[in-house]
């Protein structure tokens, strides 16, 4: 499946939801090697992604998540960081302030 979206990624042709979702699938069950990851995401990000493109990746991705069940109130305020733009982490910072304002 990356395959053929690859090919059409790079002839400028949007994918179907079905097929942005099944290779986010390929992907997240590491079926697709790492020079073909590449491939499909210059190749979209050349294209130019498209709103269903991406919120049927994101559904992929998230039919491949493990789920954790609680009764916990939460908030997760991180990046997973290393972008490399030596920009300010403000995701520490929160963390600080909102431990020092008495948030467990």
């Amino acid at each position: 499946m990356i395959q053929e979206a690859i090919a059409a990624a790079v002839q400028r042709r949007n994918l179907s939801r079905e097929t942005a979702e099944a290779v986010m699938n390929e992907i997240m069950q590491g079926k697709a090697s790492q020079i073909q990851m590449a491939a499909y995401l210059a190749a979209m990000a050349a294209k130019g992604e498209t709103i269903d493109e991406i919120t049927a990746s994101a559904a992929g991705m998230r039919k491949c998540c493990i789920r954790l069940l609680h009764e916990m109130d939460v908030l997760e305020i991180v990046g997973t960081g290393g972008d490399s733009s030596n920009s300010f982490n403000i995701s520490t910072t929160c963390a600080i302030v909102v431990s020092a304002a008495g948030v467990p």
